[in-house]
């Protein structure tokens, strides 16, 4: 048990180092690939600004932090689409299943997918009478691990299809993530304190024709604390830091207020972030039978592309 302990605290350690060490680069906008890994899948987890990396307990912490997945009970499917502009179609569906008291995997999905597009050019500005679409898929198997009694740790593998242009400049390559949730078991006004840390989209450059360009990683740093109001209120506050190779460092701040555990609220603010600031929420959860289902909508500003909407829908089973 001691040796093990030492591993954890030894993978906790590395984690702090790189991300301090990876906090001093330079900003690089505009120059990573697979930007579809950046956007945020469910409605839950946008609603409270996606602050959720130390606490995220359903399917989709295949997205957010896949160490979470060790919270679920039995399986859980997570179904999510964000309504975005300009006719774009972003979905996500995960699957998760514990295999034993210390074993959970799953399976997930991402897509993108723009609607029909004229093919263009300098001779035939109207159009050459061809269309195309632009669609990205990420397609990703999880498994995490209770490391410790106290932490828990993930490992996500992606399959990227990135098809810029229909039967045309298509590429695949791969991702990989890692993240850790640890419980604190502190007690007094510390209780409920957890802390979450997720390294996300490592993998090799894509090329495309005579440019390479890497994938969007980034390093987040998170923490939460859940707390009882009441026998039938509580609420939990979640608070990211997260640095990415192409964009500064941002924080990211959300709260979720249950009644009975049935009905949610939801609010959450995104801080020097360029493009997205406030968003809220809500959710309903109902045991039907032996089958938990959930139901989460959020609505987000995402500055000049306007209002997101997202819906998902859960069951644990």
């Amino acid at each position: 048990m001691e040796f093990i302990k030492k591993i954890s605290i030894g993978t906790v350690l590395v984690l702090l180092i790189n991300i301090s060490a990876y906090g001093q680069t330079f900003n690089k906008p505009g120059v990573t690939a697979a930007q579809f890994l950046k956007i945020g899948i469910t409605a839950r987890a946008e609603a409270m600004g996606q602050s959720v990396a130390a606490f995220i307990n359903d399917a989709s912490a295949t997205y957010y932090n896949p160490s979470g997945l060790m919270n679920i009970e039995n399986n859980d499917l997570v179904v999510a689409h964000t309504f975005m502009p300009a006719g774009i179609g972003f979905s996500f569906a995960g699957l998760a299943h514990r295999f034993s008291d210390n074993d959970v995997g799953a399976v997930s999905v991402i897509a993108l997918q723009t609607d029909e597009m004229k093919i263009r050019t300098v001779l035939q500005p109207e159009g050459t009478g061809q269309k195309f679409i632009t669609s990205d898929y990420a397609f990703g198997i999880h498994y995490a691990h209770n490391f410790t009694t106290y932490l828990r740790i993930g490992f996500t593998m992606r399959y990227l299809y990135l098809n810029l242009v229909s039967g045309l400049f298509a590429k695949h390559s791969w991702s990989a993530d890692m993240g850790i949730q640890y419980d604190t078991n502190l007690g007094g006004f510390l209780k409920g304190l957890k802390i979450g840390m997720v390294v996300a989209n490592f993998g090799p450059e894509v090329r495309y024709i005579n440019e390479s360009y890497g994938l969007p990683m980034k390093y987040v740093v998170g923490i939460s604390k859940q707390m009882a109001l009441s026998k039938s209120n509580g609420l939990i506050v979640g608070l990211n830091w997260v640095k990415s190779i192409d964009e500064r460092q941002k924080a990211q701040i959300g709260l979720e207020y249950n009644f009975n555990r049935i009905f949610y609220l939801r609010s959450g603010y995104k801080l020097a972030s360029g493009s997205e600031s406030w968003a809220f929420g809500f959710g309903v959860k109902k045991r039907i039978m032996n089958l938990l289902c959930s139901m989460d909508y959020s609505l987000s500003d995402y500055g000049l592309l306007g209002n997101l909407h997202r819906l998902n829908f859960g069951l644990n089973f």
